[in-house]
């Protein structure tokens, strides 16, 4: 028989009444009440971890692929969305879905306030999915009409700032020579609880940034790829 097993069963269980079982007693609660807490948190903890890479993911995507460059800005050079290497993107493993986007930095000017903002330009082929999740108000913009649509997709955090609802008409400035101005209208409200992304980003219709720009319908600033699974990652990098 195991006899540091025995006399610590004869103290916890089988004995009598004494000080020192009592206190061993409630040691084993607090050693089981901390383990359970730490195990607690390492769930809560993982999940929201989890949570924040779904929000990143979605709004940006797993892989982006743009023009190699030493231009950090929202504004870098293009690529030709019809390459050779669009094949290879479209063969990477364990491929959701490809989808082209282009960013220009803008300014919104109201009776009352001014706010600068950063104009993700997407076309039909965007995958909606987390987005759809994210409409405050109103509805997702519609870009697969015939010309490039009046519509915008604004944050919460923006349109509270500027006062701005469903419906109303947005003057956007860009600061290029010569200066250029447009004004959409606002399709629907996004809240997607990440700041950094909700005081910076609007979605438009991918031919005004083009146009602007000068380019042509083939033109963009890169491609981002959504894998059906993260783990994918490392292998999708690799091809």
């Amino acid at each position: 028989m195991n006899f540091s097993y025995y006399i610590g069963q004869r103290l916890t269980f089988k004995g009598k009444k004494t000080f020192s079982r009592l206190i061993i007693r409630i040691g084993i609660a607090g050693i089981a009440l901390s383990i359970a807490v730490m195990i607690g948190a390492v769930a809560i903890l993982t999940g929201f971890q989890k949570e924040i890479s779904n929000k990143v993911i979605g709004f940006g995507s797993h892989v982006q692929v743009r023009a190699l460059d030493m231009n950090e800005t929202y504004e870098a050079n293009p690529i030709d969305r019809y390459g050779d290497y669009v094949n290879e993107l479209n063969n990477l493993p364990k491929l959701k879905s490809i989808q082209v986007y282009a960013q220009k930095a803008a300014i919104i000017k109201t009776d009352d306030n001014v706010e600068g903002i950063v104009l993700k330009g997407v076309d039909s082929t965007y995958d909606w999915e987390f987005l759809s999740n994210c409409i405050a108000e109103g509805e997702l913009p519609n870009f697969s009409t015939e010309f490039a649509s009046k519509e915008i997709l604004i944050s919460k955090i923006i349109a509270n700032k500027l006062s701005l609802n469903v419906g109303d008409k947005v003057p956007l400035y860009f600061i290029q020579e010569p200066v250029r101005a447009r004004a959409l209208i606002i399709s629907g409200i996004f809240e997607t609880g990440l700041e950094d992304y909700d005081k910076a980003f609007a979605l438009v219709d991918i031919r005004h940034i083009q146009k602007l720009n000068g380019w042509s319908d083939s033109l963009v600033h890169g491609f981002e790829i959504n894998l059906n699974n993260i783990n994918n990652l490392n292998a999708a990098a690799d091809s």
